[in-house]
């Protein structure tokens, strides 16, 4: 394997077991535990406590919670109830995991401490939360990029390029994640229990676009759209990617990090370091656009998809409450029917499926059919399977042949008003989203051998309703 790609393995510096505790059944009352003695802990200003201060702390939370359950070192329930041998128990566990310490000072009192590498992985459970919780301000990343690029000072070069690279890398992972967080969101709304799936429903299509989460990656795609800036940046940044520019950046690295150029090496060791940062933001931008029109296009699958649920809840609601009333008036007047007649109908209410995730795609009632049914099909020559595949291919109007055609008349139609071989899709008029699509789609079949035209695509974006799309000319060939 490169050594590019090769890293330590974290079980030879922490506990083999720490992470033990953060995946088995009582987990949840594991972090709550852990998380309020880091608190504890960093209220002191010697970073360890009395252990008895701990536990006395630690017992009136668990004194607050109704029913407790806590697990053994196999992951097996104990029947441990008592407060207080809960918190010792834990304790326990903790220290062997190693996520506490425990000493003894010269006092005669017994202290507990975080270990450190326990510190550093509290603190980024932590930091997920805070992150869940208060929104980013997506666009406010890169106007710090344009703006430091905009006054740039190679008196600063080092730390202005480590800045960057810092609020590229912020910005970069929050758009990974962003798309997950939107579709938490929504599965988290509607499996609420305590609001019914009317009011779910209007939640989603009412004040769907209204939630912090939303409104600011909405903001992203409009008024903050890096759009504006990425153009600018990238030249800038290529700029100092210039031979000249890069000397300037190195004398800078020498002065602030006090080091020496003692060999060519060193010297193309710091180049690297300002060209790996640089480049990467510089490729960043330039994918910026494809990167928010994936997460917006997966939002409205997740939106739709919940959406489709909740209906067929809603209209299987009905159809329970129908097969309910039926089989009360059977059950009224049960003397004068035939018992089978009754069984029927409860099975109707027996077999209702649960809703699922396969649920849309399955019947909702279990129903008598027959174990063979018999068909005949008079069997077609080879010559009406063609002629049938033929007018199937000709009846899409988005097939490659119709594209191709498509876009050869509009080239005819350009080259009759002034003499042009080729045109650009922004200066052109998009009627409706059909021919927006015919365009998209031409861009898709382009590499194709029979296609009459070849297309280049050029540095710029133009927009057609929501949608924005990298410029193109189309070309005859």
């Amino acid at each position: 394997m490169s050594e590019k790609y090769f890293s330590e393995n974290i079980f030879d510096y922490v506990n083999n077991n720490l992470f033990t505790l953060l995946s088995r059944k009582d987990k949840r009352l594991n972090y709550e535990l852990l998380d309020l003695t880091y608190s504890y802990i960093k209220d002191n200003e010697n970073n360890r406590v009395d252990k008895d201060d701990l536990i006395d702390f630690l017992i009136d939370h668990i004194k607050t919670k109704l029913d407790v359950e806590i697990d053994d070192d196999d992951d097996k329930p104990i029947s441990i109830k008592n407060p207080s041998e809960i918190v010792h128990y834990k304790l326990k566990q903790f220290i062997k995991y190693g996520w506490l310490s425990e000493d003894y000072g010269n006092d005669f009192i017994t202290y507990i401490s975080y270990t450190d590498s326990a510190i550093e992985l509290i603190n980024a459970l932590r930091n997920i939360i805070k992150r869940e919780n208060n929104e980013l301000e997506y666009g406010g990343y890169t106007s710090v990029i344009y703006r430091i690029l905009r006054d740039f000072n190679y008196d600063e070069g080092t730390s202005l390029i480590e800045q960057i690279d810092r609020n590229r890398e912020v910005l970069q992972t929050s758009l990974l994640g962003l798309n997950n967080k939107i579709k938490r969101y929504i599965k988290k709304l509607v499996a609420k229990s305590d609001i019914s799936p009317e009011e779910i429903l209007h939640e989603l299509t009412e004040k769907y676009r209204k939630q912090v989460t939303l409104t600011v990656f909405d903001n992203l795609k409009t008024k903050d759209n890096p759009n504006k800036y990425s153009n600018e940046i990238i030249m800038r940044l290529e700029q100092l990617l210039e031979q000249e520019s890069v000397d300037r950046l190195v004398i800078n690295f020498v002065a602030t990090k006090k080091i020496e150029l003692t060999s060519e090496e060193v010297s193309k060791e710091v180049e690297h370091f300002f060209e790996d940062r640089i480049i990467k933001t510089i490729n960043f931008y330039k994918t910026i656009n494809e990167t928010i029109d994936f997460i917006d296009s997966n939002n409205a699958k997740y939106l739709v998809n919940a959406k489709n649920i909740l209906n067929f809840i809603l209209s299987n609601t009905k159809d329970v409450e129908g097969e309910i009333n039926k089989t009360l008036k059977l059950i009224k007047r049960c003397k004068s029917i035939n018992d089978n007649d009754l069984l029927v109908e409860f099975a109707n209410i027996v077999n209702i499926s649960p809703i699922d995730d396969l649920s849309l795609y399955t019947p909702r009632f279990n129903k008598n059919k027959p174990n063979q049914v018999e068909l005949f099909v008079e069997p077609l020559s080879e010559e009406e399977i063609l002629e049938a595949k033929n007018k199937i291919v000709l009846s899409d109007e988005y097939s490659k042949r119709n594209i191709n055609q498509f876009i050869c008349a509009k080239l005819e139609d350009i080259f009759e008003k002034d003499k042009s071989t080729s045109f650009k899709l922004s200066e052109i008029e998009i009627d409706d989203f059909k021919t927006f699509m015919k365009y998209c789609l031409a861009f898709a079949y382009s590499e194709a051998k029979d296609m009459s035209y070849k297309i280049v695509k050029l540095d710029g974006y133009f927009a057609y309703n929501e949608f924005m799309m990298q410029d193109l000319r189309i070309v005859r060939k």
